[in-house]
C-alpha cells in the first residue's frame, strides 16, 4: 500500500479567504492584458493568478534568481506533525511502509529550514531545495487556480468528478504555459519547476481518479514528455551538467520521478519515463535529489536508449501537444471549471439554497485582481 499524500480535502462548504496581495488595478500591463484576454474569461481567479505571475516576472534576472523553498516540496510540517502523533513506531501492528514513512518524515523535518524560506539561495549554499523565483510563482499560481475548481468546497453541487475535470483543465493549462514560452528555455524551466512542485501534493489526485482513464493516462504522459523534451533541449545547449547555471536540475528530476512513482499505483501506465529521466542524470553525472525510501530507490533499468543530442524534437513533444490541443479544440485548458468565471446565476443554479457563495464584496475583490478561495 503506497504512503498517503497530504490531504487538503475539507468536509462541506468552506469559508472563504482573500489573498493578502494588493489589487492588480494599478499595475495593468497592456501587453499582458492581451495575452490574458486570449486565454481566460474576463473575470476569474485563474486569470488573476496568471496576471500576478506575469507582472511579478517581467524582470528576467529576478525571474531566474534561485530562491530557497525551505523544505522538501512533499513535506508539509503542520500536517505531518499531526499525523506522526497518531503513529508509534514501536507498534508491532504497523506495516513496513508505515515505519518507512515515519522515518522519512523525521528526515524531512530535520532537513527543513524555516529560516531559509523564500530567501536568496546564495545566502544558503547548502540548501538542497531551491527553485527559481519564477518557478515558485508558477507553483503559487497553479495552487490558487486549484481551490476555485473544487465546487463542493464552496457548497456547489455540479456533477461527479467535476473537481477531477477541473484539475484536468488546470494541467492542460500547464502544457499551454510551456508551449507558450517555447522560445525561452529559462521560462520553460520555470514551468517545469512549478509543475514538479505542484505534483507533490494530493491536489492532482482528483484527476488521477477521474472516470476518463485513458485521457488521464495520456495527460500524465504529456506532463513528463514535456519535461523530457526540455531535458533534450538543455542537453543540446550543454546545460545538463553538475556545474550548470541551472542549479536545481537534480531536484526537479527527483520531483518528476516521485510523481511518476506516486501515481503509478493508481493505474497510470508509464513507458519507462522514470528510467529515461534517470538515464539523462547518469549520462551527465547529475545527482538526483528526493528519492529516499524503498519505493523511490528502484534499480536502474538496462536498455534505456536516449535520443541523439542533435535531434530537435526527440520525444515527439510538438506532435503530442498539437494532437492533444486539436482533439479538444477550444476546450483544451482555460478557466471554464473555475467557478469564479461563472455568472452569479450559474453558481446559484448549483448552490444549496440557490444562493451565490460569493458576496458582492467577494466579487468586487475578484474583479480587482484578488485571489479568493476556501480558508
Amino acid at each position: 500500500m503506497p504512503p498517503k499524500r497530504k490531504s487538503t480535502d475539507a468536509p462541506g462548504p468552506a469559508k472563504k479567504s482573500r489573498a493578502a496581495s494588493p489589487s492588480l488595478d494599478e499595475e495593468k500591463d497592456p501587453e499582458i492584458t492581451k495575452i490574458l484576454n486570449k486565454r481566460w474569461s474576463r473575470v476569474s481567479v485563474t486569470r488573476n493568478a496568471d496576471e500576478g505571475f506575469r507582472l511579478d516576472n517581467r524582470d528576467p534576472v529576478k525571474a531566474f534568481t534561485f530562491t530557497c523553498f525551505g523544505r522538501a516540496p512533499w513535506f508539509f510540517p503542520g500536517y505531518e506533525d499531526d499525523e506522526e502523533n497518531d503513529l508509534d513506531e514501536s507498534d508491532e501492528e504497523l506495516e513496513d511502509y508505515e515505519k518507512e514513512e515515519m522515518e522519512e518524515k523525521r528526515k524531512n523535518k530535520e532537513e527543513a529550514n524555516p529560516a531559509s524560506i523564500l530567501k536568496p539561495a546564495a545566502e544558503f549554499p547548502d540548501e538542497k531545495w531551491i527553485f527559481t523565483h519564477a518557478g515558485i510563482r508558477r507553483f503559487s499560481a497553479y495552487t490558487a487556480s486549484t481551490t476555485v475548481r473544487d465546487a463542493e468546497n464552496f457548497g456547489l453541487q455540479v456533477y461527479n468528478d467535476s473537481y477531477g475535470y477541473g484539475i484536468i483543465e488546470l494541467v492542460e493549462n500547464m502544457l499551454v504555459d510551456f508551449e507558450e514560452v517555447k522560445a525561452d528555455w529559462k521560462k520553460q524551466w520555470a514551468v517545469c519547476e512549478g509543475v514538479a512542485i505542484y505534483m507533490q501534493g494530493d491536489t492532482i489526485m482528483p484527476m488521477i481518479g477521474c472516470e476518463c482513464g485513458d485521457e488521464v493516462n495520456e495527460l500524465c504522459h504529456a506532463v513528463v514528455d514535456m519535461f523530457l523534451s526540455l531535458l533534450a533541449q538543455l542537453e543540446r545547449k550543454d546545460l545538463l551538467k553538475p556545474d550548470s547555471e541551472i542549479k536545481n536540475i537534480g531536484a526537479v528530476m527527483g520531483l518528476f520521478i516521485r510523481f511518476i512513482i506516486d501515481v503509478e499505483g493508481s493505474g497510470i501506465d508509464w513507458e519507462d519515463h522514470e528510467f529515461k529521466i534517470k538515464a539523462y542524470a547518469a549520462k551527465h553525472d547529475i545527482t538526483i535529489h528526493g528519492l529516499t525510501g524503498k519505493r523511490y530507490t528502484t534499480p536502474a533499468k538496462e536498455g534505456i536508449e536516449l535520443p541523439a543530442a542533435t535531434d530537435k524534437d526527440p520525444w515527439g513533444w510538438n506532435k503530442l501537444f498539437g494532437s492533444l490541443r486539436k482533439e479538444k479544440g477550444k476546450h483544451f485548458g482555460g478557466d471554464s471549471t473555475d467557478i469564479t468565471s461563472w455568472t452569479p446565476a450559474e453558481r446559484k443554479n448549483h448552490a444549496y439554497g440557490r444562493k451565490d457563495p460569493f458576496s458582492a464584496k467577494d466579487l468586487a475583490e475578484i474583479k480587482k485582481g484578488g485571489i479568493i478561495g476556501p480558508a
